[in-house]
């Protein structure tokens, strides 16, 4: 099975979460990735060129499917909706599927969206499969085992975008960065940290946030736990799916009347926070290493390739 990704780069999200983890995938098939700055020898052979057919770089390569990002970039393809092969979206910003062009999918032949987040695209004609997010084996890795919480600042911190947003569903995100940014309590850093993994390990827990209504988590979900670093969140849907029904993470409600509460309870009570944070490092290694999540993304591409139905991994 022959792999093609296209990948322009052009969008903000991480590439810890796109295409580092799509490379991935040449340990299991072959896989050449067509974009912007990608020149690796046997991966990337093709240097891009942004208004060059992607049909003719298919066949060049000789590729039996093209995976392709989330919306926001492939909606810019040359000649996706001439493309002969299987085409596979992988879709990261779920939300902005809200407000695109709904005859996108059917004017480029796209029949099947792995979904990042447990939504299906089955009402229009497509088949999709939810694929949870996942965490590097390495980069993110905590003993367990270990003294991991010993030596960290006694607060709760948010790493990413916050208050100047304007996506509408990080409003209940923004509210409780304004709020907790009140308190001696909470590190807002915003941004492009140098050094994420590092960063998140210093703290004690950190925030995150749902997108309510939609109650879906982002890929932080999967950071903070892996990081052996007190999650607090909002609750989202399928929980007891992912992480089992055990407590391994701390939730406030949506219209933030005891976000405050939640984050003294973590910096004041030690023993449960330990108790939480060791069970979270251990789902995230049983079971949502980034090594679990590609064998799941070859499988679904290999029911592709066979033209066979696809097999709902995670039930949705």
């Amino acid at each position: 099975m022959r792999i093609l990704h296209y990948w322009d780069g052009r969008r903000g999200v991480p590439r810890r979460l796109q295409i580092d983890f799509v490379k991935k995938l040449a340990n299991l098939c072959t896989l050449h990735v067509y974009g912007k700055n990608e020149i690796e020898k046997d991966i990337s052979p093709i240097k891009y060129q942004g208004s060059r057919n992607i049909q003719e770089i298919a066949d060049e390569l000789k590729s039996d499917i093209l995976l392709i990002p989330e919306y926001a970039i492939c909606r810019r393809i040359p000649g996706l909706n001439k493309c002969r092969i299987p085409i596979v979206m992988m879709e990261v910003d779920f939300y902005a599927t809200d407000s695109c062009d709904q005859d996108f999918y059917k004017k480029n032949n796209i029949r099947y969206i792995i979904s990042r987040a447990p939504i299906s695209f089955e009402d229009q004609n497509i088949s999709s499969v939810w694929l949870p997010f996942s965490v590097a084996d390495s980069e993110f890795y905590t003993d367990p085992d270990s003294d991991f919480l010993v030596g960290r600042k006694n607060k709760v911190t948010f790493v990413g975008s916050g208050p100047g947003s304007s996506n509408i569903f990080y409003r209940t995100r923004i509210d409780a960065i304004n709020l907790l940014n009140k308190t001696e309590y909470f590190d807002y850093i915003g941004v492009r940290v140098p050094d994420y993994v590092k960063f998140l390990k210093e703290y004690i827990g950190a925030l995150s946030c749902s997108f309510p209504p939609l109650r879906f988590p982002p890929a932080k979900t999967w950071e903070i736990m892996a990081c052996g670093t007190a999650l607090l969140t909002t609750d989202f849907y399928y929980k007891n799916i992912l992480f089992g029904k055990d407590e391994c993470f701390f939730v406030y409600k949506e219209n933030l009347s005891d976000l405050v509460e939640k984050v003294k309870e973590i910096i004041n009570d030690t023993d449960k926070v330990k108790e939480y944070t060791r069970r979270a490092i251990k789902i995230i290694q049983n079971r949502h290493l980034d090594s679990h999540r590609i064998l799941e993304l070859y499988c679904i591409l290999k029911e592709v390739h066979e033209d066979k139905k696809l097999t709902k991994i995670w039930g949705i």
